[in-house]
């Protein structure tokens, strides 16, 4: 029985915490069973691909939230230029920009 323990119940356990590990955002937990070619090691070899989607998923997530914030910077620079007088959008409205006014009669 206790060849069973270290061959099975041993790996499991690591599966396990493995898996409550990336369920909560670790995915720094590779598992050393992913050779075995029985049940174990393809358990373990379902879990790494799990954990590299994640890997991947949050890399995209990041790189999304970084196109977000420099995209909402660069509305931000074009809405103060816009809004600014003499800025590219708005005409020129110093005094030199509008016609001279006739005299009242």
């Amino acid at each position: 029985m206790l060849g069973f323990g270290k061959r099975v119940v041993v790996p499991v356990q690591q599966i396990t915490k493995a898996i409550t590990g990336l369920s909560k955002g670790d995915t720094n937990t590779p598992l050393p069973t992913v050779a075995r070619k029985d049940e174990i090691g393809a358990m373990t070899q379902a879990f790494e691909v799990l954990r590299q989607v994640s890997i991947e998923a949050r890399r995209l997530e990041e790189a999304a939230r970084a196109n977000r914030s420099a995209e909402e910077e660069n509305l931000r620079l074009a809405s103060s230029k816009a809004m600014r007088p003499n800025g590219p959008l708005l005409p020129n409205w110093s005094a030199k920009a509008w016609p001279s006014w006739p005299k009242a009669i």
